[in-house]
């Protein structure tokens, strides 16, 4: 539980520099509405766990093992989440190599508002 919720105050905090970072601070309000529309259906997720959690001991699944599914769903998440970052990542280097190349601000450097 320590991790897990360390790990969720790290997100917390990283996710307002993240949003400037690859939006700009022009369009945070714009997509802080999208994240807060996205975030109240990753809320549901405890509850969803416990609910398939009881199921599966309803269904007669020993009690360590009712929450594996939930796990792997969200591992799965995590996964492709991970992927996005490493193409983000790639796509914003590729494209800050090209403006410097094309005369724009040189390789390597980010802009910052």
């Amino acid at each position: 539980r320590v991790v897990g919720g360390v790990g969720f105050a790290i997100l917390k905090s990283n996710t307002s520099v993240l949003l400037v970072r690859v939006f700009g601070s022009e369009n945070v309000a714009a997509v802080s509405g999208i994240f807060l529309a996205t975030e109240c259906l990753v809320g549901l997720g405890p509850t969803l766990a416990f609910s398939l959690h009881m199921q599966q001991v309803d269904a007669g699944s020993r009690s360590e093992h009712s929450y594996d599914a939930f796990f792997y769903v969200c591992a799965f998440l995590v996964l492709t989440s991970s992927v996005g970052v490493v193409v983000l990542r790639r796509t914003t280097a590729s494209r800050a190599k090209r403006a410097g190349q094309e005369g724009g601000m040189p390789a390597g450097e980010d802009r910052r508002d």
